[in-house]
């Protein structure tokens, strides 16, 4: 049995602060915390509304934050959110 802390299958990590996962099919969120284990989501298009995933062994990192902020720096944007 996993918990929320195990990595997923295929032994990447689980999601930190700042990656994008789809938690649900075709669902995109922002990781903006961790308590207990569990992610909290946030809508990747608004900064209004919170809430804990409801399944954290199913979600899927789509992209890490490290690549984000690669990209930011490389467009000239570092900093900026």
């Amino acid at each position: 049995m996993t918990t929320p802390a195990d990595p997923p299958e295929g032994g990447t990590e689980p999601p930190g602060v700042g990656d994008v996962v789809e938690y649900a099919p075709g669902r995109t969120a922002i990781v903006t915390d961790v308590r207990a284990g569990v992610p909290w989501l946030r809508n990747r298009y608004s900064f209004t509304g919170e809430w804990p995933a409801d399944a954290p062994a199913e979600i899927r990192v789509v992209r890490r934050r490290a690549e984000r902020e690669r990209e930011w720096q490389w467009e000239g944007r570092a900093g900026e959110q």
